[in-house]
């Protein structure tokens, strides 16, 4: 006789994965959006970096490069107006920036993948497109510890080191302050500015977060030299 068919064994239930608990300290790549109360592209939350994205690209209303909710500077400071000489990757234009935590060395960008927090170190990078050899053209490249009310410190001005597409980078000691800014003033010659007027100067601000460190003390503010008596 034929024996009944052996029904397979039922194997146990398996118990559903409940994911690891996480605190929200994980410093992840942050992209902005334009904000309209600033004006001007901001990252809201703390992070690893903050990139513009594509919300700078172009200058003014120039010719096939219309810039997006231009001029992109804080309406809580003193606005710019780019100039509209010229056209969209034949002249001058800022087309993205990007805040990243962690320092150049030996001139080579080295992130650190942790967050931009007080008292640590970051750096810009600064997308461009620059007119000829680019010899003429300059980013000035300030930063603000408080975007509700700026005021700007040159970190650097840098000349474009060749013609077209380039990008420059600069690093910086990230302050006190949770809401701090870059502005950069794209001219065509000229001094440094905050707010160079020339037909072909562009200016674009990035509203990143900081990580609060409440073990992080500011360094003194040195006291005024007096003069000899």
């Amino acid at each position: 006789p034929t024996s009944p068919p052996t029904a397979p064994p039922t194997a146990p239930p398996t118990a559903p994965v409940t994911p690891a608990p996480t605190n929200g300290d994980v410093a992840g790549a942050q992209e902005a959006v334009f904000d309209s109360g600033y004006g001007v592209p901001k990252c809201s939350n703390a992070g690893s970096s903050c990139d513009s994205l594509a919300l700078l690209n172009g200058r003014g209303t120039i010719a096939n490069g219309n810039e997006p909710n231009r001029s992109n500077t804080n309406s809580n400071g003193n606005t710019c107006t780019d100039g509209n000489s010229g056209s969209y990757h034949s002249d001058e234009s800022i087309d993205q920036i990007t805040v990243t935590a962690g320092d150049i060395v030996s001139g080579v960008p080295v992130p650190s993948g942790d967050f931009i927090v007080e008292g640590g170190r970051a750096y810009v990078t600064v997308k461009l497109w620059c007119w000829s050899s680019g010899a003429s053209d300059t980013a000035d490249i300030y930063l603000t510890q408080d975007a509700s009310s700026p005021n700007w410190q040159l970190l650097n001005s840098i000349t474009c080191p060749g013609g077209g597409e380039q990008t420059i980078t600069q690093a910086f000691d990230v302050d006190k302050g949770t809401n701090q800014s870059i502005r950069v003033n794209f001219r065509y010659s000229g001094s440094a500015s905050t707010c160079s007027s020339g037909g072909y100067d562009d200016h674009d601000d990035l509203i990143f977060t900081v990580k609060e460190n409440p073990n992080y003390t500011p360094p003194p503010t040195p006291a005024p030299t007096q003069p000899p008596t």
